[in-house]
């Protein structure tokens, strides 16, 4: 409890000038059993008459400690020592207690018979008591919410076990497993992304993405997460199969940090543990050519029917020698005809002449 206490005279007319060389604050304690004790909590030099115990900057105690079912109720201020003045306001110096000083004490209030005052905890995070009561393998999932300000007791309830943290803000999510929070000094921190922002030189985005879609990304947090984040962002079905290259802005410098393909249903995940602005260039996928057909090769000629061999001319053959031209060196003279014939004859005769020979020798026999 604080209020205003001026420091005063016995006799203030209102318009004298007393400044006390110095004014000590003195406060008594009470513990669980009831002892009091008391103790210098504040000095201060040259203050002047009328003076506030806040404009000294002295601030009161929240509390004090209960006791015996009594309950502090406040503070209450009385006069230790109050230095007197003379007709000309001037202080005057009790010579009992030989100072110009101004002694206060401030001591608590309790009242009988009420309930010892118990300090309200804040309220917990509702999405922290939620990954609390999840099990391992499980998601939750957060979309009932105005801002993406995860809390640190949210975080530190995922830490370390395997549950995907989704926040889920339409036209983008994040995705955080409790695994990839290794943190230990972890605070709120507000996941925001500003989409198509124009923060970035136009030039540089530009160079980067040529005749390809490109667009900035800010990140509302500076600096690094503590952690590792998966963001989704929806960048449309008609851009299923392009390439997602997402570069890191900094001072006029562009780094890529992350390339991913858009899947089928238009969404795009990308890695962060740091936040800062970002380009993200989507690629074109390369549309394959068609292989040239191969021109129909030339049907092979039908390959020549080989042709009947020629029939070897008739090779000279010699001719029986004959007896008659034996000594005198003179050929047979060709004429043509077939040689073997008539040797078949002649052995045809010969052989029918034999028979009649043996024949007739058994007939005569």
């Amino acid at each position: 409890m604080t209020f205003p206490y001026y420091f005063y005279v016995a006799d203030d007319n209102g318009t004298a000038s007393v400044v006390y060389k110095q004014v000590n604050i003195y406060a008594e304690t009470v513990d669980e059993q009831g002892n009091v004790s008391s103790g210098r909590v504040g000095t201060y030099e040259n203050v002047e008459r009328r003076t506030t115990l806040k404009e000294l900057g002295f601030v009161f105690p929240e509390t004090a400690q209960s006791y015996d079912g009594k309950v502090f109720t406040g503070w209450e201020i009385d006069n230790i020592y109050e230095p007197a003045v003379d007709e000309n306001w001037q202080i005057v110096s009790d010579p009992n207690h030989g100072t110009e000083n101004y002694d206060l004490r401030i001591s608590p209030v309790y009242e009988e018979g009420g309930e010892p005052e118990v300090p309200v905890e804040p309220d917990k995070d509702p999405i922290a008591e939620m990954i609390e009561a999840a099990d391992e393998g499980d998601t939750v999932v957060i979309t009932d919410t105005e801002t993406a300000v995860i809390s640190k007791e949210a975080l530190e309830a995922a830490r370390g076990r395997d549950i995907d943290v989704v926040l889920d803000m339409g036209e983008y999510s994040w995705v955080i497993n409790g695994t990839q929070i290794s943190d230990d000094a972890l605070s709120d921190i507000d996941l925001c992304v500003i989409r198509r922002a124009q923060v970035i030189p136009e030039d540089v985005v530009e160079a980067l993405a040529g005749e390809n879609e490109a667009e900035q990304i800010r990140l509302v947090h500076n600096g690094d997460f503590g952690f590792t984040a998966e963001l989704v962002l929806s960048v449309g079905s008609g851009h299923a199969g392009e390439t997602g290259v997402l570069y890191y802005y900094n001072n006029g410098e562009t780094t890529a940090i992350d390339s991913e393909t858009v899947q089928e249903n238009g969404d795009l995940r990308l890695t962060f543990t740091h936040a800062s602005d970002y380009i993200l260039v989507l690629e074109d996928k390369e549309e394959p050519t068609d292989p040239e057909e191969p021109v129909n090769p030339e049907k092979p000629a039908d390959p020549e029917k080989p042709t009947a061999p020629e029939k070897p001319a008739n090779q000279e053959q010699s001719s029986a020698p004959d007896n008659n031209h034996a000594n005198t060196g003179e050929k047979a003279v060709q004429t043509g005809d077939d040689p073997i014939l008539p040797v078949m004859i002649l052995l045809a005769v010969s052989g029918a002449a034999a028979a009649g020979i043996i024949y007739y020798r058994r007939k005569s026999a």
